[in-house]
């Protein structure tokens, strides 16, 4: 079992502590691409140094194992916007609290972590193949009110928020799919 960082949002940690956010999806570097070998099947590639590439034949599951963030029954420490006094007390600024003063989640220590994850999946799938519950399982809730008669989804709260921060919805990257769940603190 390995231990890694992984930086979340406010938003997202808010979903993580309140349990609605089990699933996160990272942006494969370098992506994947389908080829053709020798006309008789098409293989995922995935491109390593230079001009070699991993040759997987019609299985995303043997790629499993170099997603970065970790394997199942790896573990992921949260990364998030927090200020420390001389005690090494930390304060979180997504629980809403107004410091004079707040460390970027990027520069976030171990021991100032408060929240750490169990990956219990890793799989690989194009973006746009996000389902609805998948979607809920980002965190993203599908909000009661309606807007001109339309009603939005979690899909839909997804793909609007994805695209604002990444701007590449349309082109359907190949991402990580990370399942975790939240380990309870000890007392």
């Amino acid at each position: 079992m390995k231990e890694r960082p992984i930086l979340f949002n406010g938003d997202m940690v808010r979903a993580i502590l309140n349990g609605t956010k089990t699933q996160t999806r990272r942006i494969m570097k370098p992506q994947m691409e389908v080829v053709d070998v020798e006309g008789l099947f098409s293989s995922l590639a995935y491109p390593i140094k230079g001009n070699k590439k991993l040759l997987y034949p019609n299985a995303k599951q043997s790629i499993i194992d170099l997603c970065p963030q970790g394997k199942k029954m790896d573990r992921l420490w949260v990364r998030e916007t927090f200020t420390a006094n001389e005690f090494m007390e930390c304060k979180y600024r997504a629980d809403g609290t107004i410091p004079s003063h707040w460390t970027p989640s990027i520069h976030m220590p171990r021991w100032a972590s408060r929240i750490t994850l169990e990956i219990t999946n890793v799989r690989v799938e194009r973006l746009q193949d996000i389902s609805e519950s998948d979607a809920a399982a980002e965190g993203f809730d599908i909000p009661a009110a309606e807007d001109q008669g339309w009603k939005f989804t979690a899909r839909y709260n997804f793909k609007f928020t994805w695209d604002r921060i990444y701007k590449n919805w349309n082109q359907n990257p190949w991402v990580w799919v990370i399942e975790f769940k939240k380990i309870p603190e000890a007392a």
